[in-house]
């Protein structure tokens, strides 16, 4: 519906709180009376919102995270926000300056809202799709599968192992886990219950290609609680699970265990790792 531009403007002196006490009680009382109206006032308050300070206490936090509205904000601050809406708004104005007088007034309202819900499209697209592509570049990036160590050894080659070294490099990842296993419940039956890392590795490894978050954990924990040089693999590996569900956080503390001392695994990719996950947060 479109309404006159006497409502318009009752709108904007509503939400700018500039209307007196008594206009202010009409028009509520209006509003009860008129869905579409009461509509209307809500829209516009969001669209202003969108581009003010109140963005969190407007957006309905039972859609959004606390994290993703910080983000919004952020970003609403950012010159390359400015520079968009600054855009938008200056082919609003010359829209108008093309339309006909006589349809000015009504006109002036629609596009500078139009103005301001490409501007809020702009946050949330920007958010939504730039920001949630970030991890996983950032996962493909640092996964290192080539530098695992061979689980073929030459002189003591296990044929389970080596298939199950194939199927992983062949991207087989389900086939590789029930090769991995089936070696290690062969091990627990021969009496062997020390830790494999490298085999751990491989099958924690396949699960988190899969997107088995959980089972994944599962087998970098039996990693880092072994008593092998190699535990501190596991905190590389969970910060890459962590990464790959966009759980900075949990990605963080990961890394900050490895920078606890020079000697664990992947110390320097660690650093820079966290160095990009920082500044992407703004700290």
């Amino acid at each position: 519906m479109e309404f006159n531009e006497e409502t318009y403007n009752q709108i904007d002196d509503y939400l700018r709180g500039v209307m007196g006490k008594n206009d202010i009680l009409l028009f509520e009382e209006k509003m009860k009376s008129n869905d579409l109206l009461k509509k209307e006032v809500a829209i516009n308050k969001l669209l202003k919102s969108a581009i003010s300070n109140d963005i969190e206490r407007e957006i309905n936090p039972d859609i959004y995270e606390k994290e993703e509205v910080s983000k919004i904000k952020l970003y609403r601050n950012s010159s390359e926000f400015i520079e968009a809406k600054k855009t938008i708004e200056e082919s609003a104005k010359q829209y108008f300056e093309r339309t006909d007088p006589k349809q000015k007034t009504i006109k002036n309202k629609l596009v500078y809202y139009a103005s301001i819900v490409a501007a809020v499209l702009l946050i949330f697209l920007t958010i939504r799709f730039t920001g949630n592509q970030e991890p996983q570049n950032l996962y493909n990036d640092y996964k290192d599968w080539d530098a695992l160590p061979s689980l073929i050894v030459q002189g003591h080659t296990n044929l389970l192992l080596s298939k199950g070294e194939l199927l992983f490099e062949d991207q087989k990842y389900d086939d590789a886990i029930s090769i991995f296993i089936q070696f290690l419940e062969q091990q627990k039956n021969l009496g062997n219950f020390k830790t494999h890392p490298y085999v751990v590795s491989y099958t924690g490894i396949s699960h988190l290609e899969l997107g088995n978050y959980q089972e994944a954990l599962k087998y970098f924990d039996q990693l880092e609680q072994s008593s092998t040089i190699d535990y501190s693999r596991a905190y590389w590996y969970k910060a890459l699970l962590y990464i790959k569900k966009s759980n900075t956080p949990k990605a963080k503390e990961q890394l900050m265990l490895i920078l606890k001392d020079e000697k664990n695994y992947n110390y320097s990719k660690a650093k820079k790792v966290l160095k990009k996950l920082l500044s992407k947060n703004g700290l």
